[in-house]
């Protein structure tokens, strides 16, 4: 790797950058110091300088600990022992109610429905396209769409 320092107002050679990289480290070495816009993976230990810890739940692009608490957590590190975050409990979803023996699609506005389909309607109820239309309401379009019994 060859490292290049430029002069003063001295154009760059093709081919090479300047990085600018600056990662404070908090006063007793452990943490580095929290920086504001710094990308931080999950996981990321930091210091802040109310002279706190916080642990990244989530990674982030440097949003402040103390205020996302979304995303980031205090973090207390004793006797050099690493502490794992607390999980996060998450409920089951719900299980999706059994299909009765006449569901139909919701009617969608402005979808195609060919003659004879048949949706059901916010109201509970089902209709059935008499004549394809351009998805009219079923409610107020009566020459389109009749009621439907399962």
């Amino acid at each position: 790797m060859r490292i290049y320092s430029p002069q003063p107002r001295e154009p760059l050679p093709r081919g090479f950058f300047i990085f600018k990289s600056i990662i404070k480290v908090d006063k007793r070495g452990s943490k580095p110091a929290w920086v504001n816009g710094m990308q931080y993976a999950a996981g990321s230990v930091v210091s802040y300088p109310d002279g706190k810890l916080y642990i990244t739940k989530f990674a982030n692009p440097g949003y402040n600990p103390t205020i996302s608490t979304y995303y980031w957590s205090q973090y207390a590190c004793s006797g050099g022992s690493v502490s794992a975050p607390a999980p996060v409990l998450v409920p089951a979803p719900a299980p999706a109610p059994a299909p009765s023996a006449c569901s139909k699609p919701a009617w969608i506005n402005g979808m195609w429905y060919a003659a004879g389909s048949i949706v059901s309607y916010s109201n509970g109820k089902l209709y059935i396209a008499r004549v394809a239309n351009p998805g009219y309401n079923p409610t107020i379009s009566t020459y389109f769409w009749s009621p439907s019994a399962c």
